[in-house]
């Protein structure tokens, strides 16, 4: 019913109704020409004649077009009354639909605004989201920084562990406590040597045969100088008178006294020296061991003795030759002339190198196998007072008993005849950092005084 309304828009009828009505006010005005021309009245109606050609062609026309006026104004009168009657029933129906198009509209525009304000929420957290995960970019990055000197960190820290690792592990031979000998031990190893020394020196005395002297006396003393610090001075001069002397015979226990006081001493230098039988720096190892004592204590001092010991070694074909040498001089000087080779007892240097690995063997244990304590050997210097807490009497009442308890025996030592054993360790003195020197005897040694040799008539 309003598809022609809405196929023809309102203007166009507007438009129609404007045609018509100036039509209309055409032929009306065409109309009032005609009668202008025409006099009013009876009185002033021309005859046929007397009008004009162009007015009798004008009306001519005006009866011609008018059938075709009229049907064309009762044609756009139907037209006008039918869009009015078509404009009355469209309107409610388009008035419905104009409101609901304006409610969906708002509706739409409500839609549109809460679509807004949901973009305009969206684009704020996209823009905290970005902050953050900026924030999270830069936090990454400073992350991976941190590993990274992390990393370094713990590759430093790693090697660092690996260089302390191997130095404690070389610092835990410093740190060691225990002792691979008791000092028990010690002193049977020492008993050994002494009983050897003694029974080796009876054998080569009783294998010897005494000579004059027949060098010139500044041999005799080269000879006795180099053994003067093994025989001590009331060995030095007795040998040295009895060989300038040719009136002198040979003297068993003055030969007795000598190789076993000689033996004993050379013995006692190669246990207790640093690197024998090579002397030098002897001194400047004792004197660091010495300061680390007092100021490290005696475990850490040990320990640095051991292992200096250690790695200075042993010559043992140094020490059997050097030892060879003192027993050379030994024999001259008890024996008078120097003696060839087919002279000398037998297996003599067979039996001076089994001396020699006993001294060693004792040399390594004391240096190298206790840090506990610090164990010498030693013997009594001639001329020494004697002293029972230190020495035995090797002829006193007591002897053979493993006591020198003779307090009432008195006189001046003339050699040591067997090595004794002592000890002396490092303790705290009280004070905080400071040690005290402990030391005690555990062997005695034992000695031969002015007195036995008197009875014999060698004073």
């Amino acid at each position: 019913m309003f598809s022609w309304f809405k196929s023809r828009p309102p203007f166009e009828v507007s438009a129609s109704m404007h045609n018509f009505s100036t039509s209309h006010q055409d032929d009306q005005l065409l109309a009032a020409q005609v009668v202008a021309t025409e006099p009013l009245g009876g009185s002033h109606i021309r005859s046929q004649h007397d009008i004009s050609p162009k007015t009798i062609t004008v009306r001519q026309d005006i009866e011609t077009r008018k059938p075709a006026f009229n049907q064309q104004v009762r044609s756009d009168q139907e037209q006008h009354e039918k869009g009015e009657c078509w404009d009355r029933r469209g309107t409610p129906t388009l008035e419905a639909q104009l409101a609901r198009e304006i409610d969906h509209s708002k509706r739409l525009e409500g839609t549109l605004l809460e679509m807004e304000q949901m973009l305009h929420e969206k684009e704020a957290e996209i823009r905290e989201l970005s902050a953050a995960t900026q924030r999270q970019s830069n936090e990454l990055k400073q992350t991976k920084a941190d590993l990274r000197h992390v990393q370094t960190k713990y590759q430093q820290t790693n090697q660092l562990l690996h260089e302390r690792s191997e130095e404690l592990s070389t610092a835990q031979q410093f740190l060691g406590k225990a002792d691979s000998i008791s000092p028990t031990e010690v002193v049977r190893l020492v008993e050994v040597l002494n009983a050897e020394i003694v029974h080796q020196s009876n054998f080569i005395l009783d294998s010897l045969t005494y000579q004059k002297w027949t060098g010139s006396s500044n041999d005799l003393e080269h000879l006795l100088k180099g053994l003067r610090n093994f025989l001590g001075p009331w060995l030095y001069d007795h040998l040295w008178r009895r060989l300038n002397d040719p009136n002198l015979e040979f003297d068993h226990l003055l030969t007795q006294l000598a190789l076993q006081a000689g033996l004993t001493n050379a013995c006692k230098l190669i246990i207790n020296r640093w690197h024998a039988p090579f002397w030098q720096g002897g001194k400047t190892f004792d004197h660091i061991h010495g300061n680390m004592g007092r100021n490290v204590g005696q475990v850490i001092a040990g320990r640095w003795r051991a292992l200096s010991s250690t790695y200075l070694g042993v010559d043992r074909k140094a020490n059997k030759q050097h030892l060879r040498k003192v027993m050379q001089k030994l024999i001259t000087a008890v024996s008078g002339a120097h003696q060839s080779g087919d002279s000398h007892p037998p297996d003599l240097w067979s039996i001076v190198d089994d001396i020699t690995r006993k001294a060693l063997e004792i040399h390594e244990h004391v240096r190298n196998s206790l840090t506990s304590m610090d164990l010498e050997v030693y013997s009594i210097p001639c001329g020494t007072q004697f002293d029972a807490s230190q020495m035995e009497d090797s002829n006193g009442p007591n002897e053979g008993k493993g006591k020198a308890e003779n307090d009432n025996q008195l006189g001046e030592v003339i050699c040591t005849l067997e090595m004794g054993l002592r000890y002396k360790k490092k303790v705290l003195s009280g004070k905080q950092g400071e040690f005290r020197d402990e030391t005690g005897v555990i062997l005695k040694s034992k000695v031969v005084l002015v007195d036995a040799l008197a009875d014999c008539g060698l004073v």
